[in-house]
């Protein structure tokens, strides 16, 4: 993976230029759930919910990944949620995938890039993934 992949912000919430740890995966009929919990409020709860994944993956390779982290304009924040055009995992799965899958007519994927302070996690998905609070939301 290079740096030089496109990529734009990605937030589903206002919060979520706060650092972030995974607490819990859970992947079954009902779909892929990511949950996560505010590193400054641990009992500050959300999930990221997609219900048809087409692939991911995680790593604890947080710090080491070439992934940016990238810097917000004029501030300390870092952005933590962020969608990659062209990136390399995205070409492999469709490299590897059916005949469908390859032609972009059929199917659009999009790549989401979760960085928290224990995992990086990488989704494949023709949807953006549904995002709630578990817990009443932290002050703003």
């Amino acid at each position: 993976m290079t740096i030089s992949m496109k990529y734009k912000r990605w937030i589903p919430d206002t919060l979520l230029h706060r650092r972030v740890s995974l607490s819990s995966v859970q992947d079954d009929i009902e779909g892929l759930r990511f949950i996560f919990c505010l590193h400054e409020t641990p009992e500050k709860y959300f999930r990221l919910m997609v219900k048809e994944p087409h692939s991911y993956r995680i790593t604890s390779e947080s710090l080491t990944l070439n992934y940016p982290p990238i810097k917000i304009e004029n501030t300390d924040m870092k952005i933590l949620f962020f969608q990659l055009e062209d990136s390399d995992y995205l070409k492999w799965i469709q490299n590897i995938s059916s005949y469908a899958y390859k032609d972009s007519r059929f199917v659009i994927f999009k790549h989401f890039v979760f960085c928290t302070d224990n995992r990086t996690i990488d989704l494949i998905s023709n949807d953006d993934p549904i995002f709630d609070w578990l817990s009443s939301p932290p002050k703003r």
